[in-house]
């Protein structure tokens, strides 16, 4: 079994296989308010509500995630065996300068870094599973077209100056129909699963965390390909500490621009997964992070 060290930089990266408790934390985050999650199939083109109670039963088969006080947990795996020690967090830069080019996106965790690329522009997203991404709903849907699925959507993994690990296309996409219904920001979350397993040798964890230990947080970071820098031709990460936390999303002070929209925001402590990037607040002051809802967690992980 693996131990997991709160010093980043020496993270063993292995699959658990514990016990999942039953027992409903009371400060996790629910998903009773951002609508159904729905399931989008594009080979059979048809669009099905998922089924909770029978997630829960595949969980209760597979019992691959693990609970711990405010936190459910599931691990991610690399062949590499440790991740970088980028993330080892000392203490926030300024909004202005604090967004860093990845030294090396051949180590894990940016060869699970994804640059995604369609007919109308790129966004970011993370590989959570061999062939399950993480994004944002608005990098796979155009909201200003009738929520049409981009054209010629491509997920790159380890993407840097052309060159990049992988490459897959989606077949399924799971979403809110809070979002297609209203794209209600709050909802604004995709998984999806790619043709290929892009993901075979690399994937992140993930992490349903409460209120208390979300705000107590030393710090987080957020990655993704920014168009304003390279052209989006590289990743960059951007350091920071959570401002604020609300039911489904909470606030940081990393920096955020256009491109970094799907991309994950990670514990810095644990190399978990947080949530996913989806814009600046009305007030054009923070990084706004859609957070894992308990629902989305189980779905996650029934499809690891």
């Amino acid at each position: 079994m693996s131990i997991i060290l709160l010093s980043f930089s020496t993270i063993f990266i292995n699959m658990y296989n514990v016990k999942a408790s039953e027992k409903k934390e009371e400060n996790l985050i629910d998903n009773e308010n951002l609508g159904k999650l729905m399931k989008y199939d594009a080979v059979t083109d048809t669009t099905t509500e998922v089924n909770m109670d029978e997630i829960k039963e595949i969980l209760n088969s597979k019992s691959n995630y693990k609970s711990s006080n405010d936190s459910l947990y599931c691990e991610g795996y690399s062949s590499q065996g440790t991740m970088s020690n980028i993330f080892n967090h000392t203490q926030s830069l300024s909004l202005v300068d604090n967004l860093q080019r990845v030294p090396n996106v051949n180590v894990f965790p940016y060869t699970a870094i994804c640059k995604i690329q369609h007919s109308k522009g790129t966004g970011s997203g993370v590989l959570v599973g061999k062939n399950v991404l993480l994004t944002a709903a608005h990098v796979v849907y155009d909201e200003d077209n009738n929520n049409q699925k981009f054209e010629g959507w491509l997920a790159k993994s380890g993407f840097s100056n052309h060159s990049f690990k992988d490459k897959s296309g989606w077949s399924q996409v799971y979403y809110y129909d809070n979002w297609m219904q209203t794209h209600n920001w709050q909802a604004d979350l995709a998984i999806c699963i790619l043709n290929d397993p892009i993901g075979d040798g690399c994937y992140m964890g993930f992490q349903n965390l409460g209120d208390s230990l979300l705000n107590s947080l030393p710090g987080v970071t957020s990655v993704g390909y920014p168009k304003e820098r390279e052209s989006a031709m590289h990743p960059y990460y951007s350091k920071g500490k959570v401002k604020s936390t609300s039911n489904y999303y909470f606030t940081t002070d990393c920096y955020c621009t256009e491109g970094l929209s799907g991309g994950p925001m990670i514990n810095d402590e644990t190399g978990f997964v947080l949530g996913i990037n989806q814009g600046r607040d009305m007030l054009n002051t923070s990084q706004r992070t859609m957070r894992i809802t308990s629902d989305v967690f189980n779905l996650l992980s029934s499809l690891r």
